[in-house]
């Protein structure tokens, strides 16, 4: 019996979200957390990419299935919220092209490029790029940073 053939899909997003917040991409696969956000994939970006975030590496799923997933917004390392959408819709959908099928002698992945929208997008300042390039960006530091005082 041959084994299900593996597609690997790699996610890139336009966020303009808040310093100190991250992105998180979480589908109803395993691999993608199941739909929770706790454990879904972390995007990153960088000063020079922000707002573009993209997975580290590609994220191995089923070839030949559609993947439902969505973003979710985590500032100070805990969820804040989802990405938004218009009218009833409650996930992305991508079909997995079979031709994004890793094998031995193909290393590309299928890149899936997205925009989201939600609460509290801002634009990225001036101010926050020097915040960034001058900060402890431990995760402890934003954790701290991103504490509600009044708690």
């Amino acid at each position: 019996m041959a084994s299900p053939a593996v597609a690997k899909l790699s996610f890139q997003c336009y966020a303009p979200i808040g310093f100190g917040e991250s992105l998180v991409v979480t589908g109803d696969t395993p691999i993608l957390g199941a739909d929770d956000p706790a454990l879904g994939v972390e995007l990153t970006t960088s000063a020079a990419a922000y707002p573009v975030w993209t997975t580290p590496a590609p994220v191995a799923v089923f070839a030949r299935q559609t993947v439902r997933y969505r973003y979710a917004v985590f500032r100070g390392g805990a969820f804040d919220r989802w990405e938004t959408f218009e009218g009833d819709q409650t996930r992305r959908h991508a079909a997995v092209d079979p031709g994004a099928l890793s094998d031995a002698t193909d290393g590309a992945d299928a890149l899936l490029t997205d925009r989201i929208a939600c609460a509290g997008l801002r634009s990225w300042t001036e101010a926050d790029a020097a915040d960034a390039v001058a900060s402890d960006a431990s995760a402890a530091a934003v954790a701290r940073a991103s504490a509600d005082p009044a708690s």
